[in-house]
């Protein structure tokens, strides 16, 4: 999956009858010969090709010149970088680089070597969805030498991080030296839009369009036409901020509802972090505001059916009624909403949950302070789903399947908490959540003792009873 992919693949909804894999890794890469300073080769036009390099041959003037302690450092770093453990290839060479017991013609090889060691563990680091750690050893990698590997890592995870200025400075740098990356002109095109430009974020996309494949250009039209939506209605809009968000909206209309949104969340925020164990973001999430009749085309790819989204950021429709008679119910409901899936995507590095979870634990906390109170069953409930309608995206379904998987997303959520009795359940599920490991339903699942298999089985004997009426 590319950065575009990773960078959107949590775009998740609300359901109106209810109430974003990791980044690739670098390419195997090979450290030069104690001859000379690696070469870096590389091909950027996909990310997954982030450093390409030839070996060469070892140089036996240059190695007949090291000592039996530098053999023995070099097989070692070379002997982890050769089978993938990038990161243990570093330490050795960070320990090596302090000895003083080798020789000076070792250490002046082995900091030639420095930028192919820490471009490979700071992607290995992205790819986990560490881009702490990734922005720490691709800012030491710059120090050595500026290069385009080097730069969209950064980009990627500056922009992840919310620091959007540092994001806009390395997404110039590298674009300026391959102008043909469609797939991270998309992705400055977001950060565009995180700082307002949207003249910027439309050329941006217009040019992504031009320099894309035919199996990218439909997907950079259909975000161009969403693009240019948001710029129109930009120009009616103003900001807010709080603790821990930024709130766009549309001056003169929205204006009431922009307390109730931020004091919405906030309170959300808290209650989430206190009762089930989640982070608060490292910068402030943001949030949108848009009139609901052009809420459809602004968010690119969404369902018919969607009354809120989260790409990254909190989308939300704003009906007039609810301005006319300040009655925000509803949309209280749907902004806790969306906030768990932004809160996921943190505690994942925005690698995609399984559907089930994602909208199951959304619903049932959207509600979980005031209490959700009794199941409340369709008039015609129908057999439960099988097992593999819940593996797949939600996205594509219409509205009347959508209903029912959303229903029964929920309806598992209840039955995981019914069957443990425990008012920790959840909070465990979401501490085993992280940006590293498996996040199939059975790993998901295992603090509780269940597999998805016997949750369903379960799920599925009491949607018979009609349970939790």
């Amino acid at each position: 999956m590319g950065l575009i992919a990773a960078a959107f693949a949590g775009l998740v909804f609300y359901f109106f009858n209810v109430g974003g894999d990791a980044v690739p890794a670098p390419s195997p890469t090979v450290l030069s010969s104690p001859t000379a300073p690696l070469q870096s080769n590389a091909t950027t036009t996909s990310p997954a090709n982030v450093l390409q390099t030839t070996p060469t041959s070892p140089d036996q003037q240059l190695t007949s010149q090291f000592s039996d302690q530098d053999k023995i450092a070099l097989a070692s770093l070379m002997a982890k970088f050769n089978t993938g453990d990038y990161l243990g290839a570093l330490a050795v060479a960070d320990t090596a680089s302090v000895n003083p017991r080798l020789t000076m013609t070792f250490q002046s090889w082995l900091r030639a070597q420095m930028p192919p060691l820490l471009i490979s563990a700071g992607w290995i680091k992205i790819k986990l969805g560490d881009c702490d750690e990734g922005v720490r050893l691709l800012s030491r990698a710059e120090g050595f030498q500026r290069a385009p590997e080097i730069s969209k890592g950064l980009a990627y995870c500056h922009q992840k991080l919310g620091n959007i200025a540092a994001a806009d400075e390395h997404f110039q740098t590298y674009l300026e030296q391959t102008p043909r990356d469609a797939e991270m002109l998309m992705l400055y095109a977001d950060t565009l839009e995180s700082q307002a430009r949207f003249t910027e974020a439309v050329q941006t996309l217009e040019t992504a369009a031009a320099k894309s494949d035919e199996d990218q250009r439909k997907m950079i039209e259909q975000r161009l036409a969403a693009m240019r939506l948001r710029s129109n209605e930009s120009r009616a809009q103003t900001t807010d901020t709080s603790r821990n968000f930024t709130l766009t909206y549309r001056i003169g209309d929205h204006d009431d509802a922009a307390g109730i949104v931020l004091e919405t969340l906030e309170q959300a925020i808290d209650e989430y972090v206190e009762d089930y164990g989640y982070k608060e973001p490292p910068a402030r999430l943001e949030v949108i505001l848009y009139p609901f009749e052009q809420f459809r085309g602004i968010v690119a790819g969404g369902p018919e059916w969607a009354e809120g989204a989260f790409d990254g950021r909190l989308r939300i429709p704003i009906k007039t009624a609810e301005i006319r008679h300040r009655e925000y119910r509803f949309l209280k409901t749907v902004l806790r909403h969306e906030l768990v899936h932004a809160l996921n995507a943190l505690l994942t590095g925005g690698r995609t949950l399984p559907p089930w979870f994602e909208e199951g634990m959304a619903q049932r906390l959207s509600c979980a302070r005031t209490g959700c109170g009794a199941f409340r069953y369709p008039p015609t409930p129908g057999t439960f789903l099988p097992e593999a309608s819940f593996a797949s995206p939600y996205i594509t379904l219409d509205s009347v399947a959508a209903g029912q998987a959303y229903r029964q997303s929920l309806f598992l959520i209840y039955s995981l908490e019914a069957a443990k009795s425990g008012d920790d359940t959840l909070r465990n599920l979401i501490k085993n959540l992280g940006t590293t490991g498996a996040l199939d339903p059975d790993t998901i699942l295992e603090p509780s003792g269940f597999t998805f298999s016997s949750l369903h089985k379960q799920a599925v004997a009491w949607w018979g009873q009609r349970s939790f009426k």
